[in-house]
C-alpha cells in the first residue's frame, strides 16, 4: 500500500458552474496485517492447594507468527495473561487477572517458558477457596486481537479451615489477696531459631547472582548454594539460617541490586518480584520459620 491519505474530490456545483468546492473523501487507506499472535500450552496443573492459597504449574508457547506484538507503556513485549473464576463465582467468562508474563526483548519471535504462581482468595474476590471446577483463559497478547486458550482444573483436595469451638461465658472467681510482688531474675532467650531460605528468579534471561542477608545490620554474609551462581526458576528451599532469635531483623539483598520480593512466614515465592531491591523479614515466635523470595536478575532499578 502507497497512499496513507484521505483523497481530494472537486465538488462541481450544477447551479454555479465555474464554482469548484474541494471536498474530502472518507477513503483511508491503510497497511493490513491480518496475521495473529499463537501460543500454545504444554503443561498445566495445581501444584498445591488450600483454602488459603493455591499454587499453579503450567509452560506456555508464544509465537510472534508475524502479527503486531503489542508493546506495553513501560517498554515491555507483552506475551500472555491468565485470567481466572472460582466457584462458586458465576460470571460469563473467567476476568480476574492472576498471572502476566512479558520480556524486555521487544525483538522476540518466540518465547517458552515455565511459570509458577500463586492465587490467594483476596485476588479474585473470596474469603476462602473450596473444591470445584476452576476455570481459566490464557490470553495470548497481541497489539491487534489477542489468541484466548480456555482451561479447567477440578480440585477435590481442599480441607475447610476448622471451626472454632463456642467462646465459654466467663467464670467470675473472687479475688485473691495477692502475695508479696518478686521480681524475678530475667533469662535471656537461647539462640535456637532457624530461618529457611526459599527463593527463585523469574528473569527471562537469568543473570549469575550472590544472595547474601545481614542480621540486626550487623554486615552482610553470602547465602552458602546461592553466591555467584543461578538461582532456581522454581521456588525451591536454598538454605537454613540458625542461631536466630525472637525479633532478629534478617535483611536480604542481591549482588546486583535487582528487583526483589518476599512472603514470609511462607515456603511461597511471592507472584512478582514487586520493585524493591531488598526484603527483610523480622523473626517471630515459631522455632523454625520460613521465608520466601522472588528476584528478578533482569531488572536492575
Amino acid at each position: 500500500m502507497g497512499r496513507k491519505f484521505i483523497k481530494q474530490v472537486n465538488n462541481q456545483n450544477f447551479i454555479y458552474p465555474n464554482n469548484y468546492l474541494a471536498e474530502y473523501d472518507i477513503e483511508l487507506v491503510q497497511d493490513i496485517n491480518e496475521n495473529s499472535i499463537y501460543g500454545a500450552l504444554s503443561f498445566f496443573s495445581g501444584a498445591s492447594t488450600s483454602s488459603t492459597g493455591l499454587t499453579f504449574d503450567y509452560t506456555y508457547v508464544w509465537e510472534k507468527n508475524g502479527a503486531e506484538p503489542f508493546i506495553s507503556n513501560n517498554g515491555n513485549l507483552s506475551l500472555v495473561s491468565v485470567h481466572m473464576m472460582a466457584p462458586p463465582q458465576k460470571f460469563y467468562k473467567p476476568w480476574r487477572l492472576v498471572d502476566y508474563q512479558y520480556t524486555t526483548n521487544t525483538g522476540s519471535t518466540s518465547a517458552v517458558s515455565g511459570v509458577t504462581f500463586t492465587v490467594l482468595p483476596s485476588d479474585v474476590g473470596l474469603t476462602e477457596f473450596v473444591d470445584g471446577t476452576y476455570y481459566f483463559e490464557f490470553r495470548f497478547i497481541g497489539h491487534r486481537m489477542v489468541y484466548p486458550i480456555c482451561q479447567t482444573l477440578e480440585i477435590s483436595t481442599i480441607t475447610p479451615p476448622p471451626t472454632p469451638p463456642p467462646t465459654p461465658p466467663p467464670t467470675i472467681t473472687p479475688t485473691p489477696t495477692p502475695p508479696p510482688t518478686v521480681t524475678p531474675t530475667p533469662t535471656p532467650e537461647p539462640s535456637g531459631k532457624s530461618l529457611q531460605i526459599y527463593a527463585r528468579d523469574i528473569a527471562d534471561t537469568r543473570q549469575t547472582i550472590t544472595l547474601f542477608y545481614n542480621v540486626n545490620g550487623t554486615g552482610n554474609i553470602n547465602v552458602p548454594g546461592a553466591t555467584a551462581t543461578l538461582l532456581p526458576a522454581i521456588c525451591n528451599p536454598i538454605y537454613t539460617i540458625t542461631g536466630l532469635t525472637t525479633l532478629d531483623s534478617v535483611e536480604f539483598g542481591t549482588s546486583l541490586a535487582c528487583i526483589m520480593n518476599g512472603n514470609g512466614s511462607s515456603s511461597t515465592c511471592p507472584f512478582s518480584s514487586g520493585s524493591a531491591t531488598t526484603f527483610t523479614y523480622v523473626i517471630d515466635a515459631p522455632t523454625t520459620q520460613q521465608v520466601a523470595m522472588t528476584v528478578d536478575s533482569g531488572i536492575i532499578p
